[in-house]
């Protein structure tokens, strides 16, 4: 057996364990905060110590930014594809207004982006993989489909990017800051869809006005 195979074992296990201890740090973190979590607090949850932590990711800074990079990718990744080509504008937007509701109002997500917003000073990165993954992404989706399927004309890209983002605003209103704040945002369905519904028609008419 070759000396690469022999070491293939070790480094899945490896990965294996920093896989689980960032599941573990995650939720420590994301419900604590950075400050609130301290290294003796991951020591007890984790086992081993903190040669152990430092050994995976360096240092408890390393850790907490993997930790909100590899979540924010994993909520992230839910976000509404373009809409198909065949959906006329206003069932595309509430299509899209379904998804991105759904994702915005996620605890899960809801802890991200108070993680990202409370640490952004501290660590740029973050916040920039942030707006990144999240806002600017389901903008920049929305927009290339405005772009070609926007009715009775030829919409500039830098004005779909605005659209777009004003849609998102208006869908994510203030439904997150409530939540960022603590407040449980908690719809009924038909008070959801109610919203969206009144969201897709005022966005209709005023970028149809504009053109």
């Amino acid at each position: 057996m070759s000396r690469k195979n022999e070491q293939e074992p070790a480094l899945s296990r490896k990965e294996k364990r920093r896989a689980e201890m960032l599941s573990v740090a995650a939720e420590m973190f994301l419900e604590y905060g950075y400050d609130g979590t301290s290294t003796d607090m991951l020591v007890e949850r984790l086992g081993g110590s903190k040669s152990t932590i430092y050994s995976y990711f360096g240092s408890k800074q390393e850790m907490f930014e993997s930790i909100v990079l590899e979540v924010a990718s994993e909520v992230f990744a839910a976000l509404p594809e373009q809409p198909t080509d065949d959906q006329d504008l206003t069932k595309a937007l509430v299509a899209f207004a379904n998804k991105y509701l759904s994702i915005v109002l996620e605890p899960r997500t809801i802890s991200i982006c108070r993680a990202a917003v409370a640490e952004g000073r501290r660590f740029p990165e973050i916040g920039h993989y942030f707006l990144e993954m999240g806002p600017m992404r389901a903008a920049e989706q929305l927009a290339a489909w405005l772009c070609l399927h926007f009715p009775d004309g030829h919409l500039p890209q830098e004005d779909a990017v605005i659209l777009a983002e004003q849609f998102s605003n208006v869908l994510k209103g203030h439904f997150i800051f409530r939540a960022l704040a603590g407040d449980e945002v908690v719809l009924s369905d038909a008070r959801e869809q109610r919203y969206i519904e009144i969201a897709v028609a005022q966005f209709v008419a005023g970028a149809r006005a504009c053109y």
